[in-house]
């Protein structure tokens, strides 16, 4: 039943998502995904809500204040850098038809793809950007 459900939803948001073109379907995905959340990740991060505003569609993460104590030990720089990489390795659009269509339209739409690293106050401590053209290369 929930196989079923699941369908059911990723033809609606197909056939919505084909009807829009530019920001509009960026707008959609950011509203399909953030119909899902809070999704906790792990035991220290959770995603909180997803967002698109100014050409950046945002993954907003809740980090405990555990791990945030163990990365403010490391220089700001180069933990972005880490979960930069981190990311980027976790990101496949080859071998994931869900992520290639989210940098599609992401590109098509001229829009960053941003992961956002909050504290339970939403202060954000560590941003990671992907921009249209990085994107592109993976």
């Amino acid at each position: 039943m929930k196989k079923l459900f699941y369908s059911f939803f990723v033809v609606i948001a197909a056939i919505v998502l084909a009807s829009c073109n530019g920001s509009t379907k960026v707008d959609v995905m950011a509203k399909l995904a953030n119909a899902q959340c809070p999704m906790v990740v792990d035991e220290t991060i959770t995603l909180v809500k997803v967002g698109y505003d100014n050409g950046e569609f945002v993954y907003y993460y809740h980090i405990d204040d555990e791990l945030l104590s163990v990365l403010s030990i490391m220089e700001r720089d180069f933990c972005e850098e880490q979960l930069k990489e981190e990311t980027k390795n976790g990101l496949n659009p080859g071998n994931d038809a869900e992520v290639a269509e989210l940098f599609d339209v992401l590109i098509d739409a001229d829009a960053s793809l941003v992961y956002s690293y909050c504290d339970y106050n939403d202060v954000e401590h560590y941003r990671v950007v992907f921009t249209p053209e990085e994107m592109a290369e993976l």
